[in-house]
């Protein structure tokens, strides 16, 4: 099955798809660290209109698990501990240092805003909140990759219908309300930033894994140009779509977020790989766009830990800004 041609994700660079992790990373920067006032740039207030902020994060599932989807079906144990080891050791290595620096900072001046007992690491390190918030994407990446892993291990010929009985299970639990009932009962860190959007990302992971086993991306490329014409079309249409709009979550659920999410990758995947015809010269450009983009997950994991410590040290409203945002993204980086 995974030999035939359109079922092959290209061994080629997906420039599109790297210039995508830039774009959501640093949304996620302004979501985080950008103060909305009055004189807030139009496409700033355009964005945050269409809630384009509950669509990074979901996109990052979809394209982690679109390059994973190989790794699961092989059970390439090997690959699957790789995959664990380049999640630990940021969870766990980061917040401790950041813990560290934030004591070591607070006692040559305690007026700082950065006064975090043990219990924030404590905290952080079990559930993924609190300490780093944004670390939840990792904890959700840790439960969702075992629980595909036993599905596949179980069921390899029918876990591909497995997981999207799954994925519609979670849109059930999400549109019911069932999800927020049954975790908005738990502290913060778990029902917000670790179990409570468990179910917000399965569909996104589900999405990645189909979209590389099906192919459908080669199918796509034959037609470029229809395809992001189509996708952005699409986008539009969730965005303005009441009927797409979930019950009360935490902040990740229901079908607009995920299909824009769909739309975008499919969108940007369609970037040709050949900028130019000269071999050479395009592959130098090529390892130039690598470079560039090849640091997303560091300013991920970086962002708000920097972000929390700068605005003790520069003023605040210098730091959320649109430039102070493009400096923090620079100075994770």
């Amino acid at each position: 099955m995974e030999n035939t041609k359109n079922k092959q994700i290209s061994k080629n660079f997906d420039i599109g798809i790297a210039f995508l992790r830039v774009i959501l990373c640093f949304l996620v920067i302004i979501h985080h660290c950008y103060r909305y006032e009055s004189a807030t740039p139009t496409w700033v207030i355009i964005i945050r209109k269409f809630e384009y902020f509950s669509f990074h994060v979901r996109t990052f599932f979809l394209m982690s698990f679109y390059y994973f989807y190989r790794t699961l079906l092989s059970f390439n144990c090997k690959k699957i501990y790789e995959r664990y080891r380049r999640l630990l050791i940021p969870y766990i290595i980061w917040p401790i240092v950041f813990w560290l620096l934030n004591n070591l900072l607070i006692r040559t001046n305690p007026n700082l805003k950065l006064n975090y007992s043990a219990w924030f690491l404590r905290q952080q390190l079990l559930y993924g909140g609190y300490l780093i918030q944004s670390y939840w994407y990792l904890w959700d990446t840790f439960i969702i990759t075992a629980l595909f892993i036993i599905i596949v291990y179980i069921l390899r010929k029918h876990y591909l219908f497995i997981c999207f009985i799954l994925g519609i299970s979670s849109f059930i639990l999400q549109y019911s309300g069932m999800n927020y009932r049954i975790f908005e009962k738990y502290r913060m860190e778990l029902k917000r930033y670790s179990f409570g959007r468990i179910f917000d990302m399965i569909p996104c992971a589900v999405a990645g894994v189909a979209i590389g086993d099906t192919g459908v991306i080669n199918l796509l490329k034959r037609h470029q140009i229809k395809t992001v014409i189509i996708c952005i079309y699409l986008i539009y249409f969730s965005v303005n779509f009441g009927a797409f709009n979930s019950s009360k979550g935490f902040d990740f659920s229901g079908l607009k977020s995920y299909l824009v999410s769909i739309c975008l990758f499919f969108g940007f995947a369609m970037f040709p790989y050949k900028i130019i015809k000269n071999k050479n010269q395009n592959q130098k450009i090529i390892n130039i766009i690598k470079h560039i983009t090849g640091y997303t997950a560091g300013v991920y994991y970086l962002h708000e830990p920097i972000f929390k410590i700068l605005v003790n040290y520069i003023e605040e409203k210098k730091i959320k800004t649109i430039i102070g945002n493009i400096l923090i993204y620079l100075f994770c980086y």
